[in-house]
């Protein structure tokens, strides 16, 4: 999936489990309090966007997005 694609655990965000809460906030808190790991995250993250384009990420994040709508219905 795209996830797979973007993100490079603990290099441009932290892949956690799915529906696994406690580990999402553990995540959230390793970005939120390190100010010099938000600045590489946004770094590595902005390199992702430069090198894909945004188009093509906001294309596939809708797709999963409409998969998921679909799928609840």
């Amino acid at each position: 999936g795209i996830a797979k694609e973007l993100i490079k655990d603990g290099v441009n965000g932290y892949v956690v489990p799915p529906n696994d809460r406690k580990e999402l906030a553990n995540a959230m808190r390793k970005i939120l309090g390190n100010k010099k790991l938000q600045e590489y995250m946004s770094r590595e993250n902005r390199k992702i966007v430069n090198q894909l384009g945004i188009h093509k990420i906001a294309d596939r994040w809708i797709g999963v997005l409409n998969k998921h709508y679909r799928n609840k219905r």
